[in-house]
């Protein structure tokens, strides 16, 4: 009798092991099908951001702003300070720039809040281009498509600065060509 107790015993004890396993195994399952559909909604902006990283020619060192902290603004926060950038992350909402910050961007400005050029130039510095003197910034992109960006950027870049455009402007934007000359 004692031998047949222990057999129901280590049969209980394997009978539990396998539905723990079961659990595991189902659990398991149902994270990795939400890995899967989280991915499937992230996938398209982490490309666009990657893309405009790499249209930035961005890399370790690289002086980078980046207008706008939506998905995928952030997405471009990460992936440029991942890859070395002194990152500059603009926004109107605190919450957003707040986000950028965790995610590594060295300064993070609401640019209704300051002058915009000014805070630049202290944290990237100021370089003479020609006749005028510009920002130290190496590149600027675009992911809010505010209608004054372009013409902003024009106005206070060095000389052989990159703008990359990843917003949707839906409207016509003035473009200050003089200045580039």
């Amino acid at each position: 009798e004692a031998v047949a107790r222990a057999d129901v015993a280590v049969a209980e004890a394997e009978r539990d092991v396998i539905r723990a396993q079961a659990a595991d195994a189902a659990a398991a399952l149902e994270l990795e099908e939400t890995l899967l559909a989280h991915h499937r909604l992230t996938a398209p902006f982490d490309a666009v951001a990657l893309h405009g990283v790499n249209r930035a020619e961005a890399k370790a060192g690289t002086k980078l702003v980046i207008f706008g902290c939506g998905p995928i603004g952030l997405g471009m926060v990460l992936w440029a300070v991942d890859r070395g950038c002194d990152v500059v992350a603009l926004d109107l909402a605190p919450e957003r720039r707040a986000r950028a910050q965790a995610l590594g961007a060295r300064a993070v400005l609401d640019p209704t809040a300051c002058d915009l050029r000014t805070e630049l130039a202290k944290l990237h510095g100021e370089v003479p281009s020609f006749n005028r003197i510009g920002v130290g910034t190496d590149a600027f992109i675009d992911a809010a498509g505010a209608p004054n960006i372009v013409s902003d950027v024009i106005m206070m870049a060095k000389l052989h600065a990159r703008l990359v455009i990843t917003a949707a402007h839906m409207k016509p934007i003035e473009v200050p060509f003089g200045r580039m000359l």
